[in-house]
């Protein structure tokens, strides 16, 4: 039987499950810059982008950036516009 949720890649990058949108219950408490880029689908550059201009959520520890991919969700949820 096959595992849903995240995986790791053998680099060590979180890979999201194909298809149907990541489930929140499998999220870590915490990602990387390069697992919320693969979360959003987004590139580190616009990642970081996103966080220097339109104030994507972070959290430091130091010079490490880390993610709370519920904030996150909840803060790109509040950036749809009205069709």
């Amino acid at each position: 039987m096959k595992q849903q949720g995240k995986q790791r890649s053998e680099r060590g990058h979180l890979e999201m499950p194909r298809g149907d949108t990541p489930i929140l219950t499998n999220l870590p408490a915490l990602m990387t810059m390069n697992d919320i880029g693969t979360y959003l689908q987004l590139s580190e550059n616009v990642i970081r982008r996103l966080v220097e201009e339109e104030g994507l959520p972070i959290i430091r520890f130091g010079k490490s950036v880390r993610f709370n991919p519920l904030t996150v969700r909840a803060w790109a949820l509040s950036q749809q516009t009205p069709e």
